[in-house]
């Protein structure tokens, strides 16, 4: 296994990649992303770190990679501090097998809430005796909908540049979450 970093990076230290947590691993400092090729070696595996600062080449050479067989794990930042895409991430993402996007999610709290959604009709019929015509399956697949719709339209927009609908939603889609 080998990581690879760009030389731009130099939070912690020059030859190692660390989390918040204090956790360190060594690492191959690279100044563009064509140095990642000649250093693989014979490693299986390679971890990209940072790959916002290696630009749009880098996809092209993921692509190689993992055509030859090797796993490829690339980490970084998909956006901007306005939202806006950092140059090569899309495209990787396009590519991507595989797609581990870490988000600020909670997920427990998140499967309680849809539980709850799940179980909603049932305990609202017996507590209240207020008639519900669909149970909590049909009212988890309405508002899946729903979030996907309002996720397309915001494509739609965006794709024409406009930014007045999008700039206070963000609504995620399933596909996002």
């Amino acid at each position: 296994m080998v990581v690879f970093k760009p030389g731009i990076d130099d939070r912690y230290t020059d030859d190692s990649v660390g989390s918040h947590s204090g956790e360190r691993m060594r690492s191959v400092q690279i100044s563009t992303a064509e140095d990642i090729p000649a250093r693989v070696g014979d490693a299986q595996v390679i971890g990209i770190d940072e790959a916002q600062f290696l630009g749009p080449e880098l996809v092209g050479i993921v692509e190689e990679l993992a055509n030859a067989g090797k796993r490829v794990v690339v980490a970084g930042l998909d956006m901007d501090y306005r939202g806006a895409p950092f140059s090569p991430m899309p495209q990787l993402l396009a590519v991507a097998e595989y797609i581990d996007k870490v988000l600020t999610r909670i997920t427990l709290p998140g499967s309680i809430f849809l539980a709850a959604i799940a179980v909603l009709p049932i305990y609202m019929y017996r507590w209240l005796n207020v008639p519900f015509y669909f149970g909590g399956t049909s009212l988890l697949i309405v508002v899946g909908v729903a979030l996907d719709t309002i996720q397309q339209m915001e494509s739609h927009l965006l794709m024409r540049h406009y930014e007045g609908f999008m700039k206070k939603s963000k609504v995620p889609g399933r596909r996002a979450m």
